[in-house]
Parts: C-alpha cells; sequence; structure tokens
C-alpha cells in the first residue's frame, strides 16, 4: 500500500478465531483469560491485552504442546505484539502456533489459514514480498477448499496479495484484488468490517497514484476526491466496528487522510489528521518511540506550509532526536528534518546557523547515496540559494553545475567545499 511514511505502511489486521480452540475447550479459566485479552484488543488497551494473554497461555501449557487451546492463546498474544510493531516477538509466537495447528486441527484448517495469513502479515512488513505472497496463497487455498471461493473468510488473505501487488506498483492487480475484497464484505452486516476499511482504503491508495499519473490536474482533483471518499468510508466503517472514534487501528487512514489533504493543500485538515495520528500513536507507544517518526514529520511539514515556524521547527527536532537515537546521526533518515531546519533559519535570514544544516544533509545523502543520486540533486538546491544569498556566486554556480548534471545523468564536476 501506498505509504506516505514508510512504515507502515497501512498494516494488515490478523484474524481472530474466535469460534476455534479456546471456544471449544472445557478449561473456563483459559477461556476467562483468552476472552478478557480480545476484549482488551477491541478497546486498544494492548497491555492489558498481553497480560491477559500471558495468563491464558500459562493456563494452557500443562494440556500439552499439540494443544490447539495453547495455539490459539500464542496466536492471540502474537496479535497483540503485531499490533505494537513487535514483530520478533509475534513471529516466534505465531511460527509455534503453526507447528501446534498442524498436529492439532490437520495442515489444511482453517486455524492453519489463520496462522499462515498472520506470517504473511509480518513477512509484508518485513519487505519479504515473495514469501508473503506464498503465505497469502497458502491459506487462500485452505479456505477456498474449506469455505468456498466467495466466502468472505478470504477476504485477509486477498487483501494481503493486494497489498504487494500495490507496493510492487502492479496497480491493476492490486486494484481488482481490492475491488474483490470489497465485493465479498460491502453488505448489511458486513461479516467482516476490519478488512473491508482495509480493502477501501488500499482502493484510495491506488486512487491516489492514478490521479498523480500524467501529470493532469483535472485528473488529479477528480481522482482525489474519489481517494478521500473512500478514506472516509474506510474509516467510519472501521470507527463503528470498533465503537472507537480514535483507535489505534484507525491511525493509518488518519495518516493517509493527512497526507492526501497535505498534497491538496488543506493544511488545517491535514494538521488535524496527523495529530489524530499521533496521539494514537503516543498513547499506544510512548512519546520517544522512533515510530513516530514519520507522523511527526507529516505535522511538521504542514505546520511548516502554515508559516508557524516555531512550532515546527521543535517538531523537526523532535523527529531527528528520535530518528537520531534509532538509526544514529549519519543515516538517509535524518535529511529530511536537517534540511528542514536549514531552511527554517534560512526563512529567518539566520544564514550562519542554516548553513551547517545543508552542510550535513549533503555530507550524508552523499555517503548513503552516492554521488549521483538524485537525492543529493535536491539537497544541492537548497544549499545553492543560501550561497547565493550570502554573496558566493561561484560556489552557488558549481553546486547549481552538480546538481543539473545529477538530474540529466552525465558525470558530476566536483563539488565545492
Amino acid at each position: 500500500m501506498i505509504r506516505q511514511h514508510a512504515q507502515l505502511g497501512l498494516a494488515v489486521l490478523l484474524a481472530v478465531l474466535t469460534s476455534t480452540g479456546i471456544a471449544r475447550a472445557q478449561e473456563e479459566p483459559v477461556r476467562a483469560d483468552y476472552d478478557a485479552g480480545w476484549k482488551a484488543m477491541a478497546e486498544g488497551d494492548y497491555p492489558v491485552a498481553e497480560a491477559k494473554f500471558k495468563a491464558a497461555i500459562a493456563k494452557a501449557e500443562p494440556l500439552g504442546p499439540k494443544s490447539a487451546v495453547l495455539a490459539s492463546c500464542l496466536h492471540a498474544l502474537a496479535a497483540t505484539y503485531y499490533l505494537q510493531t513487535r514483530y520478533d516477538q509475534a513471529d516466534a509466537l505465531e511460527r509455534r502456533a503453526l507447528v501446534i495447528y498442524d498436529q492439532a486441527t490437520g495442515k489444511d484448517s482453517a486455524e492453519t489459514a489463520a496462522c499462515l495469513n498472520s506470517l504473511g502479515d509480518l513477512r509484508y512488513v518485513q519487505t519479504k514480498y515473495d514469501e508473503a505472497t506464498v503465505l497469502y496463497m497458502r491459506a487462500s487455498a485452505i479456505l477456498e477448499k474449506l469455505r468456498g471461493k466467495n466466502s468472505p473468510e478470504l477476504a485477509h488473505s486477498l487483501g494481503g496479495m493486494a497489498d504487494v501487488s500495490y507496493m510492487r506498483n502492479k496497480l491493476d492487480e492490486a486494484e481488482a484484488r481490492y475491488k474483490q475484497v470489497v465485493a465479498l464484505l460491502d453488505k448489511v452486516p458486513c461479516p467482516d468490517p476490519k478488512e473491508l476499511a482495509h480493502a477501501l482504503a488500499g482502493l484510495g491508495n491506488v486512487t491516489v497514484v492514478r490521479g498523480r499519473d500524467g501529470g493532469d490536474p483535472a485528473v488529479k482533483r477528480r481522482k482525489d476526491d474519489e481517494a478521500e471518499a473512500l478514506y472516509q468510508k474506510a474509516l467510519s466503517t472501521l470507527e463503528k466496528a470498533l465503537n472507537k472514534k480514535d483507535h489505534p487501528e484507525s491511525s493509518e487512514i488518519l495518516v493517509n487522510l493527512a497526507g492526501l489533504y497535505y498534497a491538496e493543500d488543506k493544511f488545517d485538515d491535514s494538521a488535524t489528521y496527523y495529530k489524530r495520528a499521533l496521539a494514537i500513536g503516543e498513547s499506544l507507544q510512548g512519546a520517544e518511540n522512533p515510530n513516530l517518526v514519520p507522523t511527526i514529520l507529516g505535522l511538521a511539514n504542514v505546520i511548516y506550509m502554515k508559516k508557524n515556524f516555531e512550532e515546527a521547527e521543535s517538531l523537526y527536532r523532535r523527529a531527528l532526536s528520535l530518528e537520531e537515537k534509532a538509526h544514529g546521526r549519519e543515516r538517509a533518515g535524518s535529511v529530511p528534518m536537517i534540511v528542514a531546519l536549514g531552511d527554517i533559519h534560512y526563512l529567518r535570514s539566520q544564514f550562519t546557523d542554516a548553513e551547517p544544516f545543508y552542510q550535513r544533509a549533503l555530507a550524508i545523502t552523499e555517503k548513503e547515496t552516492g554521488p549521483d543520486s538524485q537525492d543529493l540533486a535536491a539537497v544541492l538546491d537548497h544549499y545553492v540559494l543560501l550561497l547565493r544569498q550570502t554573496d558566493r556566486e561561484s560556489d552557488a554556480n558549481t553546486l547549481e553545475a552538480q546538481a543539473k548534471a545529477i538530474r540529466e545523468g552525465k558525470t558530476t564536476p566536483k563539488a565545492a567545499k
């Protein structure tokens, strides 16, 4: 899916097996913790969900290593970790659950298919798209055999394959699969509102990209309107299903809407949605989590465009600090914030303060992406403006020529020091 910030991307939700495993168990203490865990999950209270699922696992372990009850508890805890972006922990639990289900319910059971889908989700967020596709296809084949080709239970696998197609820029394939999911689910009552919301948001992403193709402003406006309607329907569908306005599972759609409004110069609307998404992220992950960087950066860009430079500077510095703590000071992920901070000083005519930011951004970009990258040309453009403002025309001309040569694919002249 298209995500303004890598991210997260828009993430695929894990399957919930409410009618298997625990539902068939005789062990009421296990079931009580299990049900309480899913209730907390639905409310977005992941710490409580985690505690309940761990308690359920502890009570299910004595049932033996081949217990489907234990597998269901492991699967549930993996879902909690997944939604908190704790992917390594989720992966270990999901693989253990799959081994148990293979033995307890069979390799072609609905339980096994649910684990395969969940592992597909994990491979997707790890950008292992070939592996994700294989897992989704295996799950889909099992469910189609069990339930039929028009079963709503196929929605998760189809949505996952659509996401992979989108990330590979196979827009026609992605669109067809998202529409297939919508056809399965867009009815009253909706059999799976979360999967419907995911597919609608995916169609919104495809629509945005199609509006950017060709450069026709009229087409872009029309496609943006279509995308906005799809995003808003996805958001309302999800909020209705979750019975909560700002549930953690809504954050990706909020970011998509914020990005769309930003591209349309609707900065007030964009800021509103970024702030909602950021509040969700902070409540879920804490204010110092580096996963917040894309949302903070998006909000900073909006505030910058609204010319509130003091607030924008604070947000850029916050994003930069989190990025550096997570990945170090000399990585390409820091460059957008470094350049933006340089720009703010430039706009204040604080040229002496701005220059070190541009120089640092150039050094990092050249080291990380090479001397002929388009990213380097973009940073050079900023520095050229500063050099001209400070009457260093010769240096400016040299760097301008370097940027032009990069864009034209020619050998670049040596940059001025």
